[in-house]
């Protein structure tokens, strides 16, 4: 292969972290085919942060949040668990601090609409960012196996695609990360679960009660306090969608959520509305107030999973990216964010005219480059999840949100 022809590329998963990647070395002129298992025809989820290095890297990409519904996230709020309505403030600060550091907004999206974004930048025939030729996607393509050694995926029904680099950005539930690591890397419970659920804004500012949740535009609130048997939980809010949608997330521990409304370990998986106020009883009649307020039918339970640092998210040409490298938990709003910047540094580090042969060095130097930070932040998301007052400094904070 001559230096001036285009890599051939599989990514393996069509989510943000494989589309993102898809779009990056789309814009270095590669040849992109994605594959995913599902039949994508509803990308799952509620809202997702875009911290400033996300955004910064997304309009490199051609992406703004702001044309696509997404919310400025003008502050954090942390409130106690309240017994006196309303409750009391405990911690306040600006999310988004103009200055020198802010270059960027700090934005609250709906998954929908930034996967949405994403797969039509790699897609679209025409994209004036990424003038590489249009990605490929293939869906209801689940792999069962790749080989780093000669970037070959080999699909569930036997069939196998040879190419120049594999993509492994398969999520957390990775099939690709085993060829990488040699051994298969098992997840365990980080001992919290999150309820999730979309609620009218509309319907919080209309009830006395509720309005202080979502009086205060681009807010993001933080409720929590120990519950009847002294353990932590707490609740995190957040407007989406141009602020009309609110998006909500209640972190409980594990171990008092049954087998039965656990189920499979996963994100998308139906709960009972009783159960996750049963949760929060005690705390103010606000906040029960609120939690009443969440869809009946369609409140859902997420396994919060975690996994030990890999030695390596690479193996000669192949490369893991997103959760299937690194998974986050929730605390710090970063998993998102930390795909993103892989993807940006995979297309930085396999700019057009790298051959083939260079590929295994050059993701040596993109590992470089991610692997250190993307611990980082993983470990002080892990801490900020220990903390249940939140309080994990701004200057990791900055460093989280402005290091990219």
């Amino acid at each position: 292969m001559s230096e001036a022809t285009p890599l051939k590329v599989l990514v393996v998963g069509a989510g943000i972290g494989g589309l993102s990647a898809a779009i990056a070395l789309r814009q270095q002129g590669h040849h992109v085919e994605i594959f995913e298992k599902s039949r994508l025809a509803s990308e799952v989820g509620a809202a997702v942060h875009c911290a400033p290095n996300c955004t910064a890297l997304l309009n490199r990409m051609g992406i703004y949040p702001e044309t696509f519904g997404a919310t400025v996230n003008e502050s954090v709020t942390t409130r106690n668990r309240g017994h006196q309505p309303p409750p009391h403030p405990t911690h306040h600060h600006p999310a988004n601090p103009r200055g020198k550091t802010a270059r960027q907004e700090y934005y609250l999206v709906h998954r929908i609409d930034l996967h949405s974004a994403l797969k039509h930048a790699a897609l679209s025939p025409t994209s004036p960012s990424a003038p590489g030729p249009p990605a490929t996607l293939h869906t209801s393509s689940p792999i069962a196996s790749i080989s780093p050694s000669t970037a070959t995926i080999t699909f569930a029904d036997n069939t196998s695609l040879s190419a120049d680099l594999v993509v492994a950005a398969d999520g957390i539930h990775s099939r690709a990360r085993s060829a990488i690591t040699g051994r298969t890397v098992p997840l365990f419970t980080s001992g919290k679960c999150g309820y999730r659920w979309l609620a009218p804004t509309a319907a919080l500012l209309d009830d006395d009660a509720t309005r202080i949740f979502a009086e205060e535009a681009g807010a993001c609130v933080q409720v929590g306090g120990e519950g009847s048997n002294g353990e932590f939980r707490r609740i995190v809010f957040y407007p989406c969608s141009e602020g009309r949608v609110m998006n909500a997330i209640a972190f409980v521990p594990t171990g008092e959520v049954g087998e039965v409304e656990r189920g499979l370990s996963g994100y998308n998986q139906s709960a009972n509305k009783g159960k996750l106020i049963e949760h929060f009883a005690g705390f103010s009649a606000p906040v029960m107030r609120m939690l009443d307020k969440a869809p009946a039918d369609d409140v859902m339970l997420w396994d919060l999973l975690d996994m030990e640092v890999l030695p390596s998210f690479v193996k000669d040409r192949a490369v893991l990216i997103g959760d299937a490298a690194h998974p986050f938990l929730p605390y710090m709003g970063q998993g998102a964010a930390q795909a993103v910047e892989d993807a940006a540094a995979l297309g930085a580090c396999l700019p057009a005219g790298t051959p083939a042969v260079d590929v295994p060095r050059r993701l040596r130097v993109w590992e470089q480059c991610r692997k250190e930070r993307a611990d980082w932040v993983q470990e002080v998301t892990r801490i900020r999840g220990r903390d249940p007052n939140g309080k994990q400094g701004p200057p990791q904070t900055r460093k989280c949100f402005y290091g990219c």
